[in-house]
C-alpha cells in the first residue's frame, strides 16, 4: 500500500470530518454485517473470554504493525504493505466494537438510552461537537470550525485545574 505522501490539509475542518465519518460508517456497517453473517457470530462462540481474545487479536495485529513502523500510525497508513492492511485492521476493530455493543444491547446489558447518555456526558470537555457547528451554520453564525489537528502547548491553554504537567494530584 505504499503511496506518495498526501499533501497536508490544514486547517482541519470538523464539519468535513463528520461527513467523512458518516460515509465510512455507511460502508463499514454493511461490511461488518456481511462478515458476521459469513462467520456466524463466531467471535462470541466461546463466551465472554473467547470474545475478548478474538477482539484483542485484532488489536495485537494493529500493535504489531505499528511497532514495525516505530508506532507512527500515520506512516503505517502510508507504508503498510501487508496483505491485510491497517485499513483492514481498523475496519475489523470498529466492526468488533459495533457487534460487541449490539450484542450487549441485545442481551439487555445496555440500552440505547445508556449509549445516548454516555455520548452526552463526555468526559472530554475540550472536544467540539461537530453537530454544534452544523446548528450554528443553520443559524447564520460563523460557518465552520477549523482547528489544528493535535495539541500545540503554545496555543492550547491547560484545562482548568491542570498545569502543563497534567492533572493536579
Amino acid at each position: 500500500m505504499t503511496r506518495s505522501k498526501a499533501p497536508a490539509r490544514e486547517p482541519f475542518d470538523y464539519d468535513d470530518q463528520l461527513r467523512r465519518m458518516r460515509r465510512m460508517m455507511e460502508m463499514i456497517i454493511p461490511h461488518v454485517n456481511r462478515k458476521d453473517l459469513h462467520y456466524g457470530s463466531s467471535w462470541r462462540k466461546r463466551g465472554g473470554p473467547g470474545a475478548f481474545f478474538t477482539i484483542v487479536r485484532k488489536l495485537d495485529r494493529f500493535e504489531e504493525a505499528a511497532f514495525k513502523e516505530g508506532y507512527d500510525i500515520f506512516g503505517l497508513f502510508e507504508n503498510d504493505a501487508r496483505k491485510e492492511s491497517i485499513l483492514d485492521d481498523c475496519a475489523d476493530i470498529i466492526g468488533y466494537m459495533l457487534v460487541l455493543m449490539d450484542y450487549a444491547m441485545h442481551m439487555g446489558y445496555i440500552t440505547q438510552e445508556d449509549v445516548r447518555k454516555m455520548c452526552e456526558q463526555s468526559q472530554t470537555p475540550r472536544l467540539v461537537n461537530p453537530l454544534d457547528a452544523i446548528r450554528k451554520d443553520l443559524r447564520g453564525a460563523p460557518p465552520r470550525i477549523a482547528e489544528p489537528r493535535g495539541y500545540d502547548p503554545e496555543q492550547d491553554d491547560p484545562i482548568e485545574g491542570e498545569g502543563k504537567e497534567g492533572p493536579a494530584r
